[in-house]
């Protein structure tokens, strides 16, 4: 097998799809470091380019690849008139062979999730934060990461955009260094993967979302109530207010470190039928130990 420009700790372990990723990715001079993320719309590989450069590299088949996400990051991105620091920036698009490789900046702390449910340290702004056990996030350190994603979303709503799909998943921390004080780090929240966003105007004018986004635990009520009865009568104006109640429920999660509709996602994803109970008392100990 070709190493492709792979470093070594990694060619014991990459799957023969991430064999084709990687010949196609090494075509356009990146070398892969480790894949970071993989779903059911492809995988993402952290790299770096010829300078040594980092950056994120979203690789995907063409048939599931929605023109809307490309769409959402011109609308952003176009012509430098949106630079928010708070969004993930996307610098290119290219496909090759039956596939489509976005090129990202990378994030080097991973998702809101790491900050939620691992052990790890972080520095936000000058606060640092040991996650350890029960330990919980202080109010301070949760408002400048919600300040952060509000700002991220204020600059895509300006810009008539929906992200349709805020969660924890998506929502990106990065150390940074401070240019003001050198030996600071700041860590930074920036949203990320546009692929569920909507044009405000433009789905309100057909009165549909196509395809409805959204991750269940997180959609607000006006897109459940379309998804049970897709009609023009059950018809709510898409606005970014379904965004700010996703964001509520990040906040929820941030302060509290356990869901607050754990029993309805719990019902929605695969768990064994004879583990649910478990899972969900298990829930709810957490729930009573942080109340």
């Amino acid at each position: 097998m070709q190493n492709f420009g792979v470093q070594q700790g990694l060619r014991n372990q990459i799957s023969e799809i991430d064999t084709d990723n990687i010949r196609i990715i090494s075509s356009l001079g990146f070398t892969v470091v480790c894949s970071i993320g993989s779903g059911q719309f492809g995988q993402v590989y952290k790299v770096f380019d010829k300078c040594r450069n980092l950056f994120a590299i979203k690789v995907q088949k063409k048939e599931l690849y929605l023109k809307q996400e490309w769409d959402a990051v011109i609308n952003i991105f176009g012509d430098n008139q949106l630079g928010s620091e708070n969004l993930i920036r996307v610098f290119g698009k290219k496909e090759l062979e039956d596939r489509v490789i976005i090129l990202m900046a990378y994030a080097n702390l991973g998702n809101l999730l790491n900050l939620i449910d691992a052990q790890r340290l972080f520095n936000v702004n000058q606060y640092q934060i040991q996650q350890q056990g029960n330990q919980y996030l202080e109010e301070r350190v949760i408002s400048i990461i919600m300040r952060q994603i509000l700002t991220g979303l204020n600059d895509m709503h300006n810009a008539k955009l929906v992200h349709c799909d805020i969660k924890p998943d998506n929502i990106l921390l990065d150390r940074k260094l401070s240019q003001k004080q050198v030996n600071m780090n700041i860590c930074e929240a920036m949203i990320c993967d546009y692929g569920e966003t909507n044009n405000e105007i433009l789905a309100n004018k057909q009165m549909s979302l196509k395809p409805i986004g959204g991750t269940s635990g997180f959609q607000a009520p006006e897109i459940l109530t379309y998804m049970r009865n897709a009609s023009v009568d059950n018809w709510q104006k898409l606005s970014g207010k379904i965004d700010i109640f996703s964001a509520g429920t990040v906040l929820f999660q941030l302060a509290m470190k356990y869901h607050p509709y754990i029993t309805h996602v719990v019902n929605d994803i695969s768990i064994p039928q004879d583990q649910k109970a478990a899972f969900i008392q298990n829930s709810n100990g957490i729930q009573n130990s942080r109340r």
